[in-house]
């Protein structure tokens, strides 16, 4: 009896709604630096979710994906 969809081994994803920005980050020099920059966004109001798409130590860069409410912030603030 098998319905053709099994949940069971499964990863979820979880979609989050919301307005997507890419924002370059200069000074990422480790992993702390990725962890400050996601926490210190994640502590903005309308801030849905944080992930670092690219990290490049060497360079000192990184890209930060942000998904936000942009009737509650704006893209230069999450800049600041």
């Amino acid at each position: 009896m098998s319905s053709g969809s099994s949940t069971q081994g499964e990863k979820k994803t979880t979609k989050v709604e919301g307005t997507v920005a890419k924002i370059n980050v200069k000074g990422i020099e480790c992993g702390g630096c990725v962890k400050s920059v996601e926490n210190s966004l994640k502590k903005v109001e309308g801030v849905k979710s944080v992930e670092f798409e690219k990290k490049d130590y060497k360079n000192k860069f990184g890209v930060v994906k942000v998904v936000y409410d942009p009737e509650k912030v704006k893209v230069t603030e999450l800049e600041d």
